[in-house]
């Protein structure tokens, strides 16, 4: 998991960290991942590991979703 050695770092191997499909909508997927840190290290880890997933996402061409608000106003 290349970028995101320095949160792995952080993490702890027991529990072993998990991946799974939390929900399969009809444009989106969501995946919930669980994984365990020493609590020193939460804060830290979790920043890392997020922003070492997003890049990696990125890298790979997978856009992330950006919240759309439409508004119509009548008279």
């Amino acid at each position: 998991m290349e970028g995101l050695e320095d949160a792995l770092q952080k993490l702890l191997k027991d529990p072993a960290p998990l991946v799974q499909v939390g929900n399969l909508g009809e444009a989106n997927l969501r995946l919930d991942m669980f994984v365990w840190s020493a609590t020193a290290d939460y804060g830290t880890a979790r920043s890392e590991l997020l922003e070492g997933v997003r890049s990696r996402l990125t890298a790979a061409g997978i856009a992330t979703p950006v919240a759309n608000l439409q508004v119509h106003l009548q008279n």
